[in-house]
């Protein structure tokens, strides 16, 4: 599987002054449009931790370890341009400085599963890839994309990368090779090319979409991402 981990960098300073509503509506609108992009790419996901993401593909369906890896590094690519577009609107809601986040990937096996007590269960997935991807997270900087040789060595010849050599992150006992994604953040139109894993991914969602049983902000939910799908 490969894991998707992202977090929003100095996210409490730089909300700290605003409102309970605007950080609500902030919040909102960035769970939204990241969760656009994730349904688009064919992702899983597994659950927002305060303003952390936690995504994950190859399971419940897999396209491949491959076209799984590549679909999740052409996701956080979108996620990241995504970003640097919103800068205005979320000044709009008052904030003073542009949102920015640091992503963490990593292929590995783990258990999915639901987990959880007698009152509550989740959908999860569990394991050291999972630990290790929220680390590397932790280890980038604003606006980097950073993944471990396991995921490098699944794409070497699919992205750009930069080696930034073997990292000691908190709590990981050997040190983990890793790389940074090099890509333009300023694309225009947030877009990067589709592959075929990613459409085949959507169609099997698709598939299992049934339209008359969406309320009606499920649906618009949906018109959005095809109306995005479109225009690549």
């Amino acid at each position: 599987m490969t894991i998707f981990f992202s977090d929003i960098v100095e996210f409490s300073h730089k909300t700290e002054r605003l409102e309970p509503e605007a950080l609500s509506e902030i919040l909102n609108i960035y769970f939204s449009e990241m969760s656009a992009i994730a349904r688009a790419h064919g992702a899983t996901i597994d659950k927002f931790i305060g303003d952390a993401i936690l995504m994950f593909f190859g399971d419940p369906e897999s396209a491949g370890q491959e076209m799984d890896a590549e679909a999740c590094i052409a996701m956080a690519i979108d996620m990241q341009r995504r970003m640097t577009s919103m800068h205005d609107s979320f000044a709009r809601l008052g904030l003073g400085e542009p949102l920015e986040i640091r992503i963490g990937i990593n292929s590995g096996y783990c258990t999915v599963g639901n987990f959880g007590s007698f009152d509550r269960i989740d959908y999860t997935v569990v394991g050291s890839p999972v630990n290790i991807a929220s680390r590397l997270q932790d280890a980038g900087e604003a606006g980097q994309i950073l993944v471990t040789g396991s995921t490098y060595a699944l794409l070497a010849e699919k992205f750009r990368f930069a080696s930034i050599g073997n990292l000691e992150l908190k709590g990981i006992a050997d040190a983990v090779e890793a790389y940074r994604v090099v890509f333009d953040p300023s694309n225009e139109d947030g877009a990067v090319a589709i592959s075929e894993a990613q459409l085949q991914a959507l169609e099997t969602r698709l598939a299992q979409v049934n339209i008359d049983e969406l309320d009606e902000a499920e649906k618009d939910d949906l018109l959005r991402t095809m109306s995005k799908l479109l225009k690549r």
